[in-house]
């Protein structure tokens, strides 16, 4: 087993290409801290490896294009400028090699400035497979909306140290093992070009295809030209007025550039205390239709179907914002900016503030809300409208027995908990274009003891489907902290037969993170799917899934890639 700083002779390297290798510091992973992975970077191929061994002295920091690999200094902090070098066994004098490093070697967080995102994990917590940006570490660098989803991180858990990983140039011998294991012991390097013809747009791994899930579906008289759409992912970026930002036209439209058939912004106010945080958008002000408007156009003219998600918050409302604080655990009371929150009876989620009990009053006022925001999503220019009816939402919450205590005609029975969460269908239905599709984002299932079971969520779709409803959004669980958390990849589309058997057409999202996940999802499963954290991870996720000729599916402008 090699150990990093000493020679590895690898196997199989085609083009007698040089390896190089990844180290990760992670204190973390005690009690071996610095444990060691190696990621091999051979022409169209990326192989990761184990490797054991505390990492030493650092000689070079390199950041991969899609051709060669270019060489930078080590930021200040990440170890020693010893060890072996481009240049024959030489360490070059700082300034020289100041004037050797390439302009391009800054851009750190460049597209195409690591090919090795097709290796698996390299730690246990970030469970996503597909890990594309290995320099300077994960959640640390990304933009804040990024290192957090809608309920949870899009890098899944913050790991210390996990910013001190590095590339290193490590001298081989490609000749001299003759086809035995590489890397003591490890299983030789794949051919990647015999196994299969298709391959990822950029050359790198090949991909599964998905047929169906690039077919056109039709909602209404909206024609979607593919079943992969961006899952609505808060971004807590709003201005001070609730409204879009430079951010929002930039993140949602490098997501519609990237070929998913339907953008869903995300998670959007009917009224300042139906948000979750102050920094969410809203749709209830003149300034933020106007807002809304130029964003729905921007993704428009880039080529996707602009829809948007109603927030209705309910309990879970007013905290703070995940980057800033203790986040969606932690209250922000009105005299600090926040509000009291409504809901169907006075049980807090969490550590958050204990809710108002609803009266007639209130819940009047929430309807009229959300016909004021259906109107105003039109008016955006949004071709298709979601109610957010899941994850622990009023709409959510006066279904659930666990959250809805009431006595009177909208709490006991599932007929009498279902009563107001249908007068909010009517309510959005009635103030929505008729030629425009309604989705309603809903739970599969409480996943905890005495909570919403699928027969009783199959039952609400049932009537909200008779109620005007074109397409139920399954998610699960979310109601409360004890709730189990599903954790394999379509965990949310394994309901949808289920839902599809009552005449409910189904979309659903959950940890869709490899292009065969489409194919394993619809159509045997669900009629769409929606991609989160894949997507917050790489905008272009849709058209590496995509098995086609790049140049006749890419946007034209990046053809030069190609």
């Amino acid at each position: 087993m090699s150990t990093v700083g000493e020679p590895a002779t690898v196997t199989n390297v085609p083009n007698n290409e040089t390896p190089f290798f990844i180290t990760e510091r992670s204190m973390s992973l005690p009690p071996d801290a610095g444990t060691v992975r190696t990621v091999q970077r051979t022409g169209e191929t990326s192989i990761c490896y184990p490797v054991a061994g505390p990492p030493t002295g650092l000689a070079r920091v390199f950041i991969a294009t899609r051709d060669l690999w270019t060489m930078q200094e080590p930021t200040r902090g990440t170890g020693s400028r010893s060890g072996p070098s481009l240049h024959g066994g030489r360490t070059l004098p700082r300034r020289r090699r100041r004037r050797i490093r390439p302009v391009e070697a800054r851009h750190r967080h460049a597209s195409d400035r690591l090919d090795a995102h097709r290796c698996p994990s390299l730690h246990p917590a970030i469970d996503e497979p597909p890990a594309r940006r290995l320099l300077d570490g994960f959640q640390d660098d990304f933009p804040a909306p990024y290192g957090f989803g809608h309920h949870g991180l899009a890098f899944r858990k913050r790991i210390p140290g996990f910013g001190e990983r590095i590339f290193r140039k490590m001298s081989s011998n490609p000749q001299s093992a003759g086809g035995g294991a590489a890397l003591g012991g490890q299983p030789p390097l794949p051919d990647r070009a015999a196994s299969s013809d298709r391959r990822d747009p950029r050359g790198d791994d090949p991909v599964a295809t998905a047929s169906t899930a690039w077919t056109a579906i039709q909602l209404r008289e909206l024609s979607i030209p593919n079943r992969v759409w961006l899952s609505p992912m808060c971004q807590y970026s709003a201005d001070e007025f609730g409204a879009p930002t430079d951010w929002h036209i930039a993140h949602y439209g490098a997501r519609a550039a990237g070929g998913v058939g339907m953008v869903v912004v995300e998670c959007t106010g009917v009224a300042p205390d139906m948000r979750t945080t102050a920094r969410d958008l809203g749709l209830y002000t003149e300034k933020q239709v106007t807002g809304h408007q130029r964003l729905a156009a921007a993704i428009r003219s880039i080529g996707s179907i602009p829809a948007v998600q109603l927030g209705v918050a309910g309990r879970k409302s007013s905290h703070g914002v995940p980057w800033d604080n203790a986040g969606t655990r932690n209250p922000v009371p009105p005299d600090e900016g926040g509000w009291q929150p409504l809901a169907p009876s006075p049980i807090a989620f969490a550590g958050l503030a204990v809710p108002t009990e609803m009266s007639t009053k209130d819940a009047t006022r929430v309807l009229e809300d959300i016909e004021r925001a259906a109107r105003n999503a039109h008016r955006a220019g949004y071709e298709a409208i979601e109610l957010h009816g899941a994850n622990g939402y009023l709409l959510h919450e006066f279904l659930s027995p666990l959250a809805n205590h009431r006595t009177d005609e909208w709490g006991g029975t599932l007929e009498r908990r279902m009563r107001f969460p249908l007068q909010m269908i009517e309510a959005l239905r009635a103030s929505w274009p008729e030629d425009k599709p309604v989705l309603v984002r809903l739970p599969a299932e409480d996943l905890i003891e005495d909570g919403l079971t699928t027969d009783d969520m199959v039952a609400v779709a049932t009537r909200m489907a008779a109620a005007g409803v074109d397409m139920i959004d399954l998610v699960s669980g979310a109601l409360t902290p004890a709730a189990r958390r599903l954790t394999e990849p379509l965990h949310n589309a394994r309901y949808g037969p289920r839902f599809r058997a009552a005449g409910v057409p189904v979309a659903a999202s959950g940890l869709v993170s490899e292009a065969h996940h489409l194919d394993e999802a619809v159509p045997e499963l669900v009629d769409a799917v929606l991609v989160g954290r894949a997507m917050l991870r790489d905008p272009y996720w849709a058209l590496r899934a995509l098995d086609a000729e790049p140049r006749q599916t890419w946007p034209k402008q990046y053809h030069r890639a190609f």
